[in-house]
């Protein structure tokens, strides 16, 4: 909770055990989305292998810009996509595709 504080006003902080990714902590700060995930970011890199998960205030980047930075957070915290039991990527993208041409 320290460490997060030095990022700006925390108004939540959380810890909780998922039985796929172990114990998650979940931090809402008062920043917007830009500033939120470098601190998450970082957080990631302060604690290397922690479930770390940043909440923000307002969203002040572009869809790109958020699509970016979720990427970075994903890579500097080694989270890997995993898919639920019975999803079918072929399947999804197919019904997709049908829904939009239809």
């Amino acid at each position: 909770m320290r460490t997060a504080m030095r990022f700006g006003r925390v108004l939540e902080c959380a810890a909780r055990r998922d039985e796929d990714w172990g114990c998650v902590y979940t931090l809402a700060l008062d920043l917007p989305a830009g500033e939120a995930l470098r601190a998450n970011i970082e957080l990631q890199r302060m604690f290397p292998g922690a479930h770390v998960v940043v909440k923000w205030t307002q969203t002040d980047v572009s869809e790109e810009d958020l699509a970016e930075l979720l990427a970075e957070v994903a890579r500097v915290s080694g989270a890997r996509a995993r898919a639920p039991p019975g999803f079918d990527a072929v399947r999804d993208v197919s019904e997709g595709r049908d829904r939009l041409t239809a």
